[in-house]
């Protein structure tokens, strides 16, 4: 558990266990447009201004130690800045840890829209995510974009579901569902996000729908943004310098629910 010196903490278990569904991959982004009128928005940051990260105010605190199952990676504040117009998550090197950074946001609702305007080539030694993390009890997590690390996948990125238990992912029976979209240069500026209503997560590129998941096993509790990178394999002096994570804009809306309906959990 990684305090940050505010209500919300983080357990990021990054390191889990094996893929149980893959739902679909994505060669091209599908053309379905994000539907108007159903949002309200209840934050923007686009990092013009100086800005306190931490545990004395702000709208973001930064991670702090060692992501769970995982000796390779350190997390650090020092790593997470604001500046210039954007946030960086930037990757230094400490002996034989890959040091990154990691931010989370402090909205937190159930159900509502995410959109993060972020850029990291995708390396074999530190990967990106962009998730939703619990305000409780882990699981559930919704990855909505997670790219790079031992994965391999050269160009694109991939989002998970985990829902179920602790026991179930820590066992090797880990409940998630998968989806990878390709085709897409994390060298360039994307927009990613997610749509979340009760029983159904949509996954956005660029303000376009590329894949959905519905059922029952979506989460319906309180959650919260979180931005990270993390050193996925022993730092060696001999390696490449990883590349860092750059964010240019966030936003977040509430789900206005239609005339009549309750969102519930």
């Amino acid at each position: 558990m990684h305090k940050w010196g505010w209500p919300l903490a983080v357990a990021i278990a990054a390191i889990l266990g094996a893929i149980v569904t893959w739902i679909a991959v994505s060669p091209r982004v599908a053309s379905v447009p994000v539907p108007a009128g159903e949002w309200d928005q209840v934050f923007e940051d686009s990092f013009d201004g100086p800005e306190v990260i931490g545990p004395s105010g702000g709208q973001w605190g930064a991670y702090s130690g060692q992501p769970g199952g995982n000796q390779w990676g350190l997390w650090k504040p020092a790593n997470v800045s604001i500046g210039g117009g954007q946030m960086t998550l930037k990757t230094t090197r400490e002996g034989s840890n890959w040091v990154t950074g990691g931010a989370g946001n402090r909205t937190v609702q159930m159900f509502g829209r995410w959109e993060v305007r972020m850029r990291m080539p995708n390396s074999p030694s530190v990967k990106f995510v962009v998730q939703l993390w619990p305000e409780g009890t882990w699981p559930p997590e919704i990855d909505f974009a997670e790219g790079g690390g031992k994965s391999k996948v050269t160009d694109g990125f991939s989002a998970y579901m985990h829902w179920g238990t602790p026991a179930d992912q820590k066992t090797g029976s880990k409940l998630q569902t998968v989806n990878r979209l390709t085709g897409i240069d994390m060298n360039d500026w994307h927009d990613v996000g997610v749509m979340w209503r009760p029983g159904s997560l949509q996954y956005t590129i660029d303000g376009r729908v590329w894949a959905t998941v519905n059922g029952p096993n979506v989460p319906a509790e309180n959650m919260w943004l979180a931005i990270q990178t993390e050193g996925v394999v022993p730092a060696k002096a001999s390696d490449p310098q990883p590349p860092n994570m750059e964010v240019d804009n966030v936003k977040i809306w509430k789900w206005k629910p239609a005339a009549g309906a309750t969102p519930s959990k």
